[in-house]
């Protein structure tokens, strides 16, 4: 037979029959028309026209209600295609376009025929270098780690003007040079140096301080008995006159002249409860040469304690203070002034005497001491 244009392709009319139920129905094909004239669709014999049903993917659905019957619908698939033989490209006519993605392997290329410019980004692995062909232009940033260094081939022309040695640890040999200067000193000596810095306490007796003329604390002297004990206090009472003592230091001259803290060594007068509640303060100022001795103390700071089981005959240690800033901005060699008070309008509520042994400061140092 002949054919005006190609050949149809069309090799099976596939048909199946489904029952009425009397409703706008939804049956299932075998196969997914591509639009709904690829189908023909009869009900009770008579042709349905193509708007009496719907198509998606292999459900058809009709507009309106079927008559129920058995095997009174039916629906034929207009051809479904078969294989078809395209036959061998002629050489040359297989442009990149045609060619689907990850289409081609090895198989199909000619030895060399791939040049730099068709090879992808990341698409060569160790297996495919030369012994000896990867210079330093062609090596990526971080991309060799320690295993491929040969010892001794980092000199220190080849570090970067930073390295990062967190988690290392580094072995130096005694006698090094740091930027220009010729370092002499060993390790063990070094860390001695070290040693000296970070933190320093400084202790301050209560005998060391003075009761103010107004509302000072009572300067005292406790023996206890069984063991002939005298310790220096000073006794400061509860009630809404609050009472002081001041003390002057110079700081060590290692103090880096920032903020400092302090620890309260105190005790009771007999008849305190385990459970009362104490709190001391303490204020700082810093004075200059041809400063006003009569001049205004920095922000106080305030500690609370509480009376232990031993009442008056224990030693109570509080927390340290809150950083304490030392007024008048403090220099090296500045007299440091202080005054510490009970502060009876806080929390404070033991009725009986807090007996203060003394302060401990502690500060930060951070350098060493030059020559007068």
């Amino acid at each position: 037979m002949s054919y005006l244009g190609n050949e149809p392709q069309f090799s099976q009319y596939p048909s199946k029959f489904f029952n009425g139920n009397g409703t706008a129905q939804t049956v299932s094909l075998d196969y997914a028309p591509p639009n709904a004239a690829a189908v023909l669709v009869f009900i009770d014999g008579v042709r349905q026209d193509t708007s009496a049903y719907t198509l998606s993917g292999t459900n058809l659905t009709f507009t309106g209600s079927v008559p129920s019957g058995t095997n009174n619908v039916q629906v034929v698939h207009m051809g479904l295609i078969g294989t078809v033989d395209v036959g061998v490209p002629s050489d040359g006519t297989v442009t990149n376009a045609k060619m689907a993605a990850n289409s081609i392997d090895s198989d199909q290329y000619v030895d060399g025929s791939i040049d730099n410019a068709h090879l992808a980004a990341n698409s060569v692995d160790s297996d495919q270098y030369v012994d000896g062909s990867i210079d330093n232009a062609h090596l990526a940033d971080n991309a060799v780690d320690s295993a491929e260094i040969v010892a001794g081939a980092v000199d220190s022309a080849h570090l970067a003007s930073t390295v990062n040695l967190t988690g290392k640890t580094v072995t130096i040999p005694d006698g090094f040079t740091l930027g220009s200067t010729a370092v002499t000193a060993t390790g063990t000596e070094l860390n001695t140096i070290a040693d000296q810095y970070g933190y320093m306490t400084i202790w301050v007796d209560a005998g060391a301080m003075v009761s103010t003329s107004t509302a000072g604390a009572a300067s005292e002297t406790n023996e206890y008995a069984t063991n002939d004990v005298n310790w220096d206090y000073l006794a400061f009472d509860t009630g809404g006159t609050e009472e002081q003592a001041q003390f002057k230091i110079v700081m060590p001259e290692q103090w880096n002249l920032g903020t400092i803290k302090a620890k309260f060594y105190w005790s009771s007068a007999s008849g305190s409860t385990a459970g009362d509640t104490v709190e001391w303060g303490l204020k700082g100022r810093a004075l200059a040469n041809d400063d006003a001795i009569d001049s205004a103390f920095g922000t106080e700071q305030v500690i609370t304690d509480t009376v232990l089981a031993g009442t008056n005959g224990d030693v109570h240690i509080t927390a340290a203070t809150p950083a304490i800033t030392i007024g008048n901005t403090p220099a090296l060699n500045d007299i440091c002034a202080f005054e510490v008070h009970r502060n009876t309008d806080g929390t404070d509520d033991m009725a009986e005497d807090a007996w203060l042994f003394g302060i401990l400061i502690q500060i930060t140092t951070t350098s060493t001491v030059s020559a007068w």
